[in-house]
Order: structure tokens, then C-alpha cells, then sequence
């Protein structure tokens, strides 16, 4: 719940604030306007809380009060289209006519039962369109998801939605596979800028942990290539994880807190949130902090706890946003994350370390981003982001037995910046078109010390210090609608320059190119049922962790490789969207072959095929192979309050060159569920999420040890969640998780599932 500040704050600090957010409107172009929006639900015509209300072609939104309503000032004189949107209810949209007086508009929402494709994504084109007219297959978990799914980590979050799969190399990580791919074949973004780093591995890694999944609004999933919209890494899919920007009020000044937490049973986990925010008709401020003590793993069955596991996190949170105008608004975002003592528990029990863990794991990310309406008439809006982000990786080793312990350190600065132009052509076509570009710094030491004798001696790190990567881009789209067909366009030309000095091997460098193209299209036989179909192209560049890694991995040593090329894909999709009162649902088939995949294959150091006792591989572009794949997502509203959903998914990978098949396919896998909601707030919910076993291994699959003999055995977990959103803001959830306490584990991870545990979530709003 808000509270509307009062003649108690004050100060000089309150004046300050006040004096900025309530600071005089830039001049704009031509007659200006207001628009009062008061929200209310259709059956019981109670007021509607934090709904949005956006006006085309205005650069910030609004958000009702605990009375519903809201204020937009300084709008352009004239016809206006407005969308109203809240969690549960469908969207509305409407037309009003701004003039000198303010507008008015009274806006009813119905409940939503059917969530598939209603959301608003981004990840797909880089604006906001509605996922149901997206020609591709995609995701979205709204806010409301999020705080009743309450997903432990952010990579988490993932793994009961349609198409995703996660494998957890340890419990602080998790990486997820898209479409058979996973590290850095699939992007991640952090509100549209890159994750991906110039240090991403191959295979799985855990970078995406380092999200804090209690700072998100919302997490969008594009399955399939996504380079022509990106850029490189985007082969299988692009995952965008949105931060909450400050919403500006229509009037006065606001202050909103909320405190939130999460337990799980058996020690797993001790979290807990705070948040505020403060703002008005001009500008707005916001901020968190998390503080995560998780404990050590309980596997199901027989296998009990799995130590060391465990690990502390600390998150940091602030954003900010300025609107002089309501054509321009300035937002700034900064994240700080830092895990400490992130154990790999596999290296422990399978491998004979006696220590062996990340530590640190952190991550910063600062931004800033300038967003223009312009008043031509072909460019509606110009977008500029700059950003800066750091990660920090350190890893301690030490066998068991043995008193000579390992310390590796890397730090990845990265600079991004990155303009985009949008507008719109003759009739309903739209275009947009932008230039970006990433550089990134590596430095890397190691140090080994006689923890007996206390002598030490420093040597070349992971990676050849003051490694760089320069990445170059630009790129165009088009989106065409003629009656009840439409196309996308697309094509992008990136160009990566990697260099390093290193004092074993000489200068290690590459300087790819790559020219990528999509056309996707969709047919609406019916506003409720679309066709959609896409050939796209995709490519991933080569980096400094492909070019120049010298040190051991999970079954061997890694040398330097002579020479590698991108690797590139072609893929095709198609499938249909339905959408209905009562039933919506989408599938879709798909088929992706890999030119130039990249992959590590047996090699020597100084003529001898191991080094350290283990075996020596480089990295290569190992031939052709190809993807495919079906999957399913459908909700069904059986009756008034009951729903029943479901997904499957089924992919299958092939090497053609080498006549094996890929690393790490995902088995067939799938989750059906019921849910019931009162119509006064509780829910509840039963789950089974299954997955087959996996027999199909790669050479390379037999050699992990993570991967039990003959494959990975399928398995069936039922989860039981519960929960309601009451008065005064609080939303509680809560469940008991892998009911039976089956031993399971997801293939190719480091550590088991957890066993029948309970968790509960809450959050209070004021």
C-alpha cells in the first residue's frame, strides 16, 4: 500500500527532493495536456492498485494509487491511445482526446485465467510488442509469477516454464539450455544489455546467478536464434531479465516500501529483501538490498545433505529516472552482487579435492539510458545506453592430502554503448535500425602456495593478462502488416577483434566477421489462432575463452587452439498460437543445423598428450551438426476459479561430421499442473514435472564425471504450492517441494535435486 508524504518530512532533504521531482517540464513541442485514469474491476468495482497506464508515444508510464487512480501530465494535445495493464486482469486499451482540461477515463479489468502469451515482451525486436503477435516462440513471467513461484535463484525461474531446462554444475550456479544449447550459445541480458562477456564459457557456467531474481519485474524467453536482433552467443535463445524501473505518479509525491522473505526447510535457505522508493510527477527513485544465506543441499531419497554446497550472497539494488519532459526520460540503473565461498561439491565428492570453490563470484552493472520521442515524421523514438559492468571470478583449489592450494582471479571490465532508432513507415509497417558496441579487459593471475612451507609463486592466469575483445555492430529491422498477415525482417553485421599477449604461446588473436539475416512471418487465420514461421541466421564469435585458456576443466587440461572460425547456425520454426477465453495455447517444431561448432577435441603441450596427469584438449570447429525439436505450452480454464496447464518439450542433437551425438542434450521433459483460485484471493496449486532418461551420450558426456554411467536416469517430482494476496499488500506463498523426496538428478548437473522440503515466501507492501 502507498502512503502519500505528508507535511512531516520535511527538512531541507525533503525540500530538495520535493523542488526536483516537482521541477518545471522542459518546453515541448506544440499544445500540452492531462489525462486522470481511475482503475476498477469489473465485478466488484474495487479500486486496482499499481495498474499501469501508458500513453503511445510517451516516454513513462504511471501506476494507480490505493484508490485506483492515476495522473499523466504534459501530454501531446490531440487523439491519445491509452493501455491499462495489471497483474491477473487483462489489458485494456483505449482511445481519449487530450486538450487544455485534463481528460478523464474510467477503466474496468477483468480477471485473467489464461496467461500464455499476454504478456508484453521486448527480447523479441527490442520494443515492446504483445508475445501472442510475436512470430516466434516466447515467454514471459510477469511479476506476479515471480512472487508466487518465489524461484530460489534467477536461473531458477526457468525451470518449470515451457521449453526450459537448467543444469546446476554446482548449487550456486545454473545455466539454462535453450533448444539444446546452453553457456555462451545462449544470450542473457539484463534490461537489454549484454551479460555475455568476453570470458564466457563453453558449456554450462553460472553467471546467470548472479542475477538477483528478487530485484526483477519480469523475465522474457526467446527460443531460437536471436543474433540478427543481439548479436553474437544468441544461437539457442535469448533470455532478458528486467529489472523494476521507478513508476512516476500522475500527482503529488509517493513513498512505497516493501519487506519481503524466503525460508526453506532443512537449513536450505535463509533470505530476506527490503525495498523503497520514492516518487513524483517528474522523477523517481528505487532501491533494494538482499541478504541470502543458503545451507547446504538435502538431496531426495537416500542421498541426504551434500556438503560443502552452501554459500552466502549479498545484493544491491538502485535505479532512477527523470523525466523533464513527456518526450524524453533519463534512467539510471546500478546492481551489485557478490557471493562468497560458492563450493563446487562435485569436485569434492567425485574428484578428490579437498577444497574447491568460487570465491568470490560477483558481478556490478551500472547504465544509463537517454529515451527521446522526436517529432518527425518517419523516427518516433531515439534510444542511447551506456553501460558498465565488472565481473569478478576467483577459484581456490586444493586435493585432498596435499597442502599446495591453487588461487585463479579474474575481472572482466566491460563498456557498452548502443543507440537505436524506431519509427514507423507508410501505413502499419515499423523500422528500426541501431549501431552498439562492447569492449571488454580480462585481467587473470594465479598464485600457488605451500600452505606447509608458506612459499608461493605466481604464474600465468586463465587467460593471458590485459586479454581485450572489441565488438562492433549495427543493425536494421522492418515489421510489415497487410490484413491479416505479417512479416518480420531483419539483418545485422558484427565485427569482433580478440587480442592477447600471452608469455607462453605468443599473440593469440582473431578478428571475425559476420553478416546474419532472419524473415519471420505470421498468419492470423482467426484473431484467436495465428500461424507463425521463421528462417533465421545466428552466429557466435569466438572469445577470449575459446582463443586463449590454458588450465584444467572438468575432465581434462585445455591448451590454446591454432585458429577457430564463428560458429553459425541456420534454423527453421514453425507453429500456431491459440488464444480463447477458455483455452489458449502454442506449439511449435523446429530444426537448427551448426556450421563451424566449436567444441574441445584431444591435443598435446610441448608434444606430450598430458600435462599434470591429465589428459590435454583444444578447442577446434569440430564439423556440422544439427538441432531439432517440438514443444508445447497450453492452459485450459476447465471451470470458473480451475485451470489446468502443461508443457513438453523434446530435443534431439546430432554431430553429421563425427557420427555422435551433442553434449548435454536435455532428455524429453514436461510439466502438467492444476491450480484452483477463490475469488477472494487464495490459491492453490498441484504440479508433476518429469523428465525421461537420457541415454544419447557424446564422448564427451561419457568423460564427465557428473554424468553417472550408461546416462542419466528420468525421473518424476510432484511440487504442492499454495498462496494468496490479502489486504495492506501482503502476498504470501508458500509449498511443499518434490513431495514423495525422489532422488533425481538433471543431466549433466554437479548436485542432486533437492529432497521433499517446505518453503514459504512473504511480502508486505506499505
Amino acid at each position: 500500500m502507498s502512503r502519500r508524504v505528508g507535511p512531516l518530512l520535511a527538512g531541507g532533504v525533503a525540500a530538495c527532493a520535493l523542488a526536483l521531482l516537482g521541477a518545471p517540464a522542459f518546453a515541448a513541442f506544440g499544445q500540452h495536456g492531462a489525462l486522470r485514469v481511475e482503475v476498477r474491476t469489473a465485478a466488484s468495482k474495487a479500486p486496482v492498485a499499481g495498474a499501469r497506464v501508458e500513453v503511445a508515444g510517451a516516454p513513462e508510464a504511471a501506476v494507480t494509487d490505493v484508490s485506483g487512480r492515476a495522473r499523466l501530465t504534459n501530454l501531446q494535445a490531440g487523439p491519445a491511445s491509452v493501455r491499462v495493464s495489471a497483474d491477473a486482469f487483462r489489458p485494456v486499451e483505449a482511445t481519449v482526446v487530450v486538450g487544455e482540461a485534463d481528460a478523464t477515463l474510467e477503466v474496468f479489468l477483468v480477471p485473467l485465467e489464461l496467461r500464455v502469451d499476454e504478456s508484453i515482451i521486448v527480447a523479441a525486436a527490442r520494443e515492446e510488442r504483445r508475445g501472442f503477435d510475436v512470430p516466434r516462440s516466447t515467454v514471459v513471467v510477469s511479476r506476479q509469477a515471480l512472487d508466487e513461484r518465489a524461484a530460489r535463484t534467477a536461473p531458477e525461474i526457468l525451470q518449470d516454464r515451457s521449453g526450459g531446462w537448467v543444469q546446476k554444475t554446482n548449487h550456486g550456479g545454473g545455466s539454462p539450455f535453450i533448444r539444446g544449447l546452453v553457456g555462451n550459445q545462449v544470450l542473457v541480458l539484463v534490461d537489454g544489455v549484454r551479460l555475455n562477456n568476453a570470458t564466457f564459457r563453453l558449456g554450462p557456467n553460472q553467471y546467470m546467478n548472479t542475477i538477483d531474481p528478487f530485484g526483477l519485474d519480469r523475465v522474457e524467453i526467446v527460443r531460437g536464434s536471436g543474433s540478427v536482433v543481439y548479436g553474437s552467443d544468441a544461437l539457442g535463445g535469448v533470455v532478458n531479465l528486467v529489472t523494476p524501473a521507478p513508476e512516476l505518479q500522475g500527482s503529488g509525491v509517493r513513498a512505497r516500501g516493501a519487506v519481503a522473505t524466503r525460508l526453506a526447510s532443512l537449513g536450505m535457505e535463509q533470505t530476506v529483501r527490503a525495498e523503497g522508493s520514492v516518487a513524483g510527477t517528474r522523477a523517481g527513485i528505487r532501491g533494494g538490498i538482499t541478504a541470502r544465506d543458503f545451507g547446504d543441499l538435502v538431496a531426495g531419497g537416500s542421498l541426504g545433505k551434500e556438503a560443502p554446497s552452501g554459500y552466502r550472497e549479498i545484493d544491491v539494488d538502485a535505479s532512477a529516472v527523470w523525466a523533464p519532459t513527456s518526450d524524453a526520460a533519463l534512467t539510471a540503473v546500478f546492481q551489485n552482487v557478490r557471493q562468497a565461498d560458492v563450493p563446487r561439491f562435485d569436485q569434492v565428492a567425485q574428484r578428490g579435492y579437498a577444497v574447491y570453490s568460487f570465491d568470490p563470484q560477483a558481478r556490478r552493472l551500472g547504465y544509463v539510458q537517454w529515451r527521446q520521442r522526436l517529432h518527425a515524421s518517419w523516427i518516433d523514438t531515439a534510444r542511447t545506453t551506456v553501460s558498465w559492468q565488472r565481473s569478478d571470478e576467483g577459484r581456490v583449489r586444493r586435493k585432498q592430502g596435499s597442502s599446495l592450494e591453487t588461487r585463479e582471479f579474474d575481472t572482466v571490465s566491460t563498456g557498452g554503448v548502443s543507440v537505436d532508432l524506431s519509427g514507423r513507415l507508410a501505413g502499419t509497417a515499423r523500422w528500426s535500425a541501431g549501431v552498439e558496441a562492447y569492449h571488454d579487459t580480462v585481467r587473470s593471475w594465479r598464485r600457488d602456495t605451500n600452505l606447509a612451507s608458506g612459499q608461493s609463486a605466481a604464474s600465468r592466469g586463465l587467460y593471458p593478462d590485459g586479454s581485450t575483445r572489441l565488438s562492433l555492430a549495427g543493425f536494421a529491422l522492418a515489421q510489415f502488416t497487410a490484413g491479416r498477415a505479417a512479416i518480420d525482417l531483419g539483418a545485422r553485421y558484427t565485427r569482433d577483434d580478440v587480442k592477447a599477449e600471452d608469455p607462453i604461446f605468443g599473440p593469440l588473436g582473431l578478428s571475425p566477421d559476420a553478416v546474419v539475416g532472419s524473415v519471420a512471418g505470421r498468419y492470423a487465420v482467426t484473431d484467436a489462432f495465428h500461424l507463425f514461421g521463421s528462417v533465421s541466421q545466428a552466429f557466435r564469435a569466438p572469445n577470449i575463452d575459446d582463443v586463449s585458456t590454458l588450465g584444467a576443466f572438468d575432465y581434462g587440461v585445455e591448451v590454446p587452439p591454432a585458429a577457430l572460425d564463428p560458429e553459425r547456425s541456420l534454423a527453421f520454426e514453425g507453429g500456431f498460437k491459440l488464444n480463447t477465453p477458455r483455452v489458449a495455447a502454442s506449439a511449435s517444431v523446429y530444426r537448427m543445423t551448426l556450421q563451424d561448432l566449436i567444441d574441445r577435441r584431444p591435443s598435446r603441450y610441448n608434444g606430450s598428450p598430458q600435462l599434470d596427469g591429465q589428459d590435454v584438449y583444444e578447442r577446434a570447429n569440430v564439423g556440422r551438426a544439427f538441432v531439432r525439436g517440438a514443444e508445447l505450452d497450453a492452459e485450459w480454464r476447465a471451470a470458473e476459479g480451475l485451470s489446468l496447464f502443461g508443457f513438453f518439450a523434446a530435443t534431439y542433437g546430432q554431430q553429421v561430421s563425427a557420427g555422435v551425438p551433442m553434449r548435454r542434450i536435455p532428455p524429453a521433459n514436461g510439466l502438467v499442473g492444476v491450480r484452483y483460485s477463490w475469488s477472494r484471493a487464495p490459491w492453490v496449486e498441484v504440479s508433476v514435472r518429469a523428465a525421461g532418461a537420457q541415454r544419447r551420450l557424446a564422448p564427451g558426456d561419457v568423460a564427465d564425471h557428473r554424468i553417472a554411467p550408461g546416462g542419466t536416469p528420468g525421473w518424476t517430482v510432484v511440487n504442492v504450492t499454495a498462496g494468496a494476496r490479502l489486504p495492506r499488500g501482503l502476498v504470501v506463498s508458500g509449498g511443499l517441494a518434490n513431495l514423495f523426496n525422489e532422488a533425481y538428478r538433471i543431466h549433466g548437473s554437479g548436485v542432486d535435486g533437492a529432497g521433499r522440503h517446505a518453503w514459504l515466501s512473504l511480502r508486505v507492501e506499505f
